[in-house]
C-alpha cells in the first residue's frame, strides 16, 4: 500500500514525488544503488533535495518534496524527464518501459514515477467520494 501524495486541503498539488527504482531479476543491489545515486546526481544538478529509502525486497524509491507547490501534471512531467536523464546516464541497465507484457531484459532496472499511479488514485478517488472517506493506493 502506498500513502496518498498530496494533502486534503491540496490535494491536486503533491507534498512530493516519487521516483520508484524496481530491480529485474539479474540485476545486483550495487546496481539499485548506482541508480539511485544517478538519480540523486540528477535531482543536484536541478537544485532539489532528495531522500532514498528502501521499498519492498529489492527496490528502492527517491523522495523529492513537493510542498504542494506544483500540480500533479508538473510533477509527473518533471519525474518522467529526471528518469529519461537517469536511463540516459545508465543505458546498460536501466529502462523507462512500464509495460510488464513487453520483453525487458532480467538485468535491467525499471524507473517507475508514482506521479503516474497517484493519476490514477486521483481518478478513482473522484469516482469513490460517493461511496467513501477513506482512499487506498495499492
Amino acid at each position: 500500500m502506498n500513502p496518498w501524495n498530496s494533502t486534503t486541503k491540496k490535494q491536486e498539488h503533491p507534498t512530493y514525488m516519487i521516483i520508484d527504482i524496481d530491480p529485474g531479476d539479474n540485476n545486483t543491489f550495487e546496481q539499485v544503488i548506482e541508480t539511485a545515486l544517478a538519480t540523486k546526481q540528477v535531482l543536484d544538478e536541478c537544485g532539489v533535495t532528495s531522500f532514498c529509502k528502501t521499498s519492498g525486497a529489492s527496490g528502492l524509491h527517491v523522495f523529492v518534496p513537493m510542498f504542494n507547490k506544483y500540480d500533479y501534471e508538473h510533477v509527473k512531467t518533471f519525474a518522467h524527464l529526471t528518469a529519461m536523464k537517469v536511463t540516459e546516464l545508465l543505458p546498460d541497465f536501466t529502462t523507462l518501459e512500464r509495460n510488464l507484457k513487453k520483453e525487458v531484459p532480467k538485468n535491467i532496472c525499471r524507473l517507475f514515477t508514482k506521479s503516474e499511479r497517484a493519476d490514477y488514485c486521483k481518478r478513482l478517488q473522484r469516482t469513490s467520494q460517493k461511496r467513501s472517506n477513506s482512499f487506498y493506493s495499492a
